[in-house]
């Protein structure tokens, strides 16, 4: 499927093994390139100059959004691994849900455990993110709650155990 917008060129190719996805802009020397594993369903939009990736398999997803600021999110069966270009790494656990959201140039993923819960927000202006579980902001989970806070540099880590 090739569907163009302006001097904006999108292209994926679906196989039963791999999905491809690459976005190109032919006025640019960027291109993007996201290749998957099996059972994948990939979405490719662009918006102008921005262009969005989602690469969903059984063990993996792979987000891909906005301008500068690059956010993936990889899924496996014993470890959540974000990583963003403000350099923010968090390593979770299995049983895991990751919410990914996008506002601005602020990436905020919230990672989710039946015995951890992992919170992450970066950019430019402080965000906070505390597990709300059963509607209860600040609830304690069955193990710890993990919160991340960034304000420039400056990191600040808050755990909280039933011990």
């Amino acid at each position: 499927m090739v569907a163009t917008r302006g001097t904006v060129a999108t292209v994926v190719e679906r196989t039963t093994r791999t999905v491809v996805g690459v976005t190109a802009r032919t006025l640019g020397t960027a291109a993007t390139v996201v290749e998957g594993a099996t059972r994948t369903v990939v979405a490719v939009t662009t918006r102008g100059t921005i262009a969005t990736v989602v690469e969903r398999t059984t063990g993996t997803v792979i987000v891909a959004t906005r301008g500068a600021v690059a956010t993936v999110v990889e899924r496996t069966a014993r470890a959540i691994v974000v990583v963003t270009t403000r350099s923010a790494v968090v390593e979770g656990a299995t049983r895991a849900v990751v919410v990914v959201t996008t506002r601005g140039t602020i990436a905020t993923v919230v990672e989710r455990t039946t015995g951890t819960v992992v919170a992450v927000a970066t950019g430019s202006a402080v965000a906070t993110v505390l597990d709300g579980a059963a509607g209860t902001v600040g609830e304690v989970a069955a193990r710890a709650v993990v919160v991340v806070a960034t304000r420039g540099t400056v990191a600040t880590v808050v755990e909280r155990t039933t011990g």
